[in-house]
């Protein structure tokens, strides 16, 4: 049953003057059938075009692109990339979105300790930066806790 509700997956557009949804494409099923429990459709900004990252195996990942022209739209694998090389350092990690000098923002689902962090990969020069998540001491730190994380927050902390 999940595979047949994921074969219809579509790119719509909302026009909020008339109040309408619109379909731009289909997604094909082989981008978005991921036999992962933990990974999730997310659609990105990559190089100015919509793109959707993939999990393929346990290390690596497929970033499709849309491409268009006058008459159509098509999905094109644009990269494959592996953090194997990392496993060590960074395990059982998922795409969680893209930073806007285009790093590819790397994190587990979950945490099984206080060791919080996020991994910035950047695939031109394929290196991998790991960075720690400071936690308030006051957090009450519970065992595999998802983690949420959102890109493009920024919190101004400003003392008037």
């Amino acid at each position: 049953m999940l595979k047949d509700l994921r074969l219809s997956i579509n790119l719509m557009r909302f026009d909020s003057r008339s109040e309408e949804f619109h379909l731009i494409t289909r997604v094909p099923t082989e981008i978005v059938l991921s036999k992962d429990q933990y990974s999730h459709d997310m659609i990105i900004n990559y190089q100015g075009k919509v793109a959707i990252p993939t999990k393929t195996s346990t290390y690596t990942f497929d970033v499709w692109v849309m491409v268009q022209n006058a008459e159509e739209r098509k999905w094109l694998k644009k990269l494959t990339f592996s953090v194997e090389p990392w496993k060590s350092s960074c395990r059982f990690i998922y795409f969680k979105g893209i930073t806007q000098t285009g790093e590819f923002i790397m994190a587990p689902y979950c945490y099984d300790s206080e060791n919080v962090y996020v991994a910035l990969y950047n695939h031109y020069t394929d290196t991998l930066r790991k960075i720690k998540v400071q936690v308030s001491a006051d957090f009450n730190f519970k065992p595999n806790l998802p983690g949420i994380f959102f890109s493009d927050y920024i919190e101004c902390v400003r003392f008037l």
